[in-house]
């Protein structure tokens, strides 16, 4: 177990860490994140000091659940004694939330990352706009306030007020803030910046949202072309009582006990290989299949088809499986490929 010493080293670390991230905005009031550091550590050792364990980094942010005076108590060791702020420490925070505003007002980036907090809060109630700082942008640039939010405004902080302040900030910071992936971390961007990563935002938005497009037309296209193929099979009667024998040949040899791979409700989706990486892709979708899976396969694909041969045989094979009154499972662990017996 932690000494407490080991432990008040830990919380130091993360409160730092905490303090940085948070107040790291301040261009002026430097020695603010001193001033809030301090309390900080003031806070964990009066509160350690009346049995409280599990202390998390607190949030200079008034708002913030982070922040000590929106927790109502913390638990001892034992977890049953309820336990909460000293006086003298609850007054500090008082102060430190009254200042804090003030602080605020003085440092441009500050309260441009509070605003957005804000927004994201009455989205969705996470921490950040991950996403859709473009659109916030282009919200603010557009200079209607009545224009609709590009968020879902939970909390009716939209107002005419919050929204000229955003311009207000925009136009003194010549720039915006936004969610490096690359960094994890909110960064702001001067202007010339700015523009060049929402440029490839929007690019990035565009690519993904064509890719999600030819895959919902593939899809329909599957849906639509596997009972075809399914009934072309079926016609040639001599051909699909081989299947069915092919089927029972392969259900005979399938352990007694073992653990199903895959089931009819599973496929074709879980073996065609549409997530997967482009290399393992094309062993996926053209898997080894015995020559009368081949022939069928050959029989009734067509060049440009959306079907693979994964796809056909899956879907066959549950269909016949279903005839014959078997379960869903489609292959088994140490078993043949699904073209395969």
């Amino acid at each position: 177990m932690p000494t407490p010493l080991l432990e008040r080293e830990r919380f130091q670390e993360q409160q730092l860490e905490s303090t940085h991230y948070k107040l790291k905005w301040l261009d002026v009031d430097s020695d603010a994140r001193c001033r809030f550091q301090q309390l900080a550590m003031a806070t964990y050792d009066a509160l350690s000091s009346l049995g409280a364990v599990g202390i998390l980094a607190f949030d200079p942010w008034p708002k913030s659940a982070g922040n000590a005076l929106t927790k109502p108590c913390w638990l001892d060791r034992q977890g049953q004694t309820r336990l909460t702020l000293p006086d003298d420490i609850a007054q500090r925070w008082r102060e430190w939330n009254a200042d804090y505003f003030a602080i605020r007002s003085r440092n441009p980036k500050l309260e441009l990352r509070d605003l957005l907090q804000d927004i994201s809060e009455s989205h969705d109630s996470s921490s950040w706009p991950d996403g859709y700082e473009c659109r916030i942008q282009a919200w603010v640039d557009d200079g209607d306030p009545g224009a609709p939010t590009p968020f879902q405004d939970r909390h009716g902080i939209g107002t005419v007020d919050f929204f000229r302040r955003l311009q207000t900030l925009r136009k003194k910071l010549n720039g915006w803030m936004f969610w490096d992936d690359q960094i994890s971390a909110v960064r702001f961007a001067p202007e010339t910046e700015w523009q060049r990563f929402r440029a490839e935002q929007e690019a990035t938005a565009l690519r993904f949202q064509q890719e999600w497009e030819e895959a919902r037309i593939r899809s329909e296209r599957r849906a639509k072309r596997l009972p075809e193929l399914i009934a072309l099979a079926r016609a040639d009667e001599e051909f699909w009582s081989e299947l069915q024998a092919w089927e029972r040949d392969r259900e005979a040899s399938r352990p007694l006990k073992e653990e199903g791979i895959a089931g009819a409700s599973q496929v074709p989706g879980w073996l065609t290989g549409r997530m997967s990486l482009q290399g393992g892709q094309a062993k996926i979708e053209d898997p080894p299949m015995d020559a009368m899976w081949a022939q069928l396969c050959r029989r009734l694909n067509k060049p440009d088809d959306a079907i693979t041969k994964s796809d056909l045989v899956l879907a066959i094979r549950a269909e016949i499986r279903r005839e014959l009154g078997y379960d869903d499972r489609l292959a088994w662990a140490g078993g043949p490929g699904v073209g395969e017996k």
